[in-house]
């Protein structure tokens, strides 16, 4: 994020940022399979999704997550804005790149700027949103 830019919902400030890391970072996947852990870091759950760190722990998992290496920039700069993420994928050139969020969040993601993506196990949901930062 640009200094200064911690609390702001306009586009253009995640937009900068994210290409910056782009054309800095790129996708690295090559051969990577889908539902695999290639290619991704580990990151700790930020304090505002406590609640969800709490129910992860609480069923056995880690207090930490996995997110694919292209996409961190993106999600990280999420996080500081407050987003609450459910998920992530930058579909590894095989498939459609995703980031989803808790419903509450949606609208927020909307001002932002960000396109939902259709899900068709989900018909009407509107979770999923189209990165800004993967390459095509």
């Amino acid at each position: 994020m640009r200094a200064g830019c911690m609390s702001c919902l306009a586009a253009t400030c995640l937009n900068v940022q994210v290409q910056a890391d782009l054309e800095r970072d790129g996708c690295d996947c090559v051969n990577v399979e889908i539902g695999s852990y290639t290619n991704q870091v580990v990151r700790p759950i930020p304090e505002h999704m406590a609640d969800y760190r709490a129910a992860r722990v609480a069923d056995g998992l880690s207090d930490s997550i996995c997110i694919d290496a292209c996409m961190v920039a993106e999600i990280e700069a999420l996080w500081a804005q407050g987003i609450r993420t459910t998920g992530c994928c930058c579909g590894h050139k095989k498939a459609p790149a995703y980031i989803g969020v808790f419903y509450d969040d949606i609208p927020r993601m909307k001002a932002m700027g960000y396109e939902v993506l259709p899900n068709f196990l989900r018909p009407g949901d509107e979770d999923s949103f189209e990165p800004k930062g993967v390459m095509k």
